[in-house]
């Protein structure tokens, strides 16, 4: 071959991780048997001390798509370290893959499909899997067939979980993920929607749930930071409610003031708590946020409790 500029990669796969060598290793594996050659896999460490250096720069030798980079110009945590990973990507597409999932057989072909259709935004579902059982449940809710969806179907929260996708790198420009968050992805996802998006209505990816080192349960241990994220999507939507006078947006604003209050009551931010709670009961008065109101002064321990209990209650 000639001697020259290499090419960039369509897709690059991009996996932050931490500490999940073990699991991190069957999600590169579930990459690599996916048969799609055109592909770079970034994996972007946030310090791990278990081992994962080892085993990445042996991935790296074995299979040279696999680049390995560690986190040491961000915020320690979940957004940072996906930040790395994307400044490390050339690839005209993008993916991530939380490191303790797995691709299903054929999901970057069906995805990589659909781009040829001038598709921007690709996404697909996830099936569940709890402990060692596939239970067969989609973990994205409120879609149920496949077709384009709207920059307004993400804010109103019609769909929301769990999904696998691919987008345009151009779609981001230099727009991060806030560091100073913890989750609440979303506040960058909004950029995916200026595009055409689609949903693929299958399971692309086995999200794996109820693990004590997720991200979701780390979320009361670093509430702070997740009252922070749920202020900003309430702010994004004031913004479009501005632009748009759409009253249907009032509801989802008060919605994620309600959740600001809820961390930052639990981060003992009570000043913070009260102001959200106003915010969310004057945009739109919700029982939610009342029943908040009522109990924001008991113990948080009592709160989780009651969040947990009412959660179960409405399942049955």
């Amino acid at each position: 071959k000639a001697k020259g500029k290499a090419m960039k990669p369509f897709l690059s796969v991009l996996i932050a991780t931490y500490n999940r060598k073990d699991l991190l290793q069957k999600a590169v594996l579930s990459v690599q048997n996916q048969g799609f050659e055109n592909l770079e896999i970034i994996i972007s460490d946030d310090g791990s001390n278990d081992g994962t250096n080892e085993l990445c720069k042996a991935l790296c030798e074995k299979d040279k798509r696999i680049f390995y980079t560690k986190n040491t110009h961000y915020q320690k945590g979940p957004n940072g370290n996906k930040n790395n990973a994307l400044d490390n990507a050339k690839g005209e597409f993008i993916m991530f893959l939380d490191d303790d999932d797995e691709l299903l057989p054929n999901a970057i072909n069906s995805l990589v499909e659909k781009s040829k259709e001038g598709y921007t935004h690709i996404f697909g579902n996830c099936v569940v899997q709890k402990g060692e059982t596939l239970t067969g449940e989609f973990s994205g809710k409120g879609l149920t067939q496949s077709g384009e969806v709207s920059k307004k179907d993400f804010l109103l929260g019609k769909f929301y979980g769990e999904f696998l996708s691919i987008f345009k790198r151009s779609l981001l420009g230099q727009n991060r993920f806030d560091d100073k968050l913890w989750g609440n992805e979303a506040v960058l996802w909004v950029h995916l929607y200026e595009g055409k998006s689609f949903y693929i209505h299958k399971p692309l990816r086995i999200y794996k749930i109820r693990r004590d080192d997720s991200v979701t349960q780390a979320a009361d241990k670093n509430a702070s930071r997740v009252y922070l994220g749920y202020l900003a999507l309430a702010q994004l939507l004031e913004r479009e409610f501005n632009a748009t006078q759409d009253k249907e947006y009032k509801k989802q604003i008060a919605i994620y003031y309600k959740m600001a209050a809820y961390y930052a009551k639990l981060a003992k931010m009570y000043k913070k708590m009260l102001e959200c709670l106003l915010k969310s009961l004057s945009t739109k008065p919700t029982k939610e946020a009342l029943m908040l109101l009522c109990v924001c002064f008991v113990p948080s321990k009592v709160l989780k409790f009651l969040t947990s209990l009412r959660v179960r209650l409405c399942k049955n």
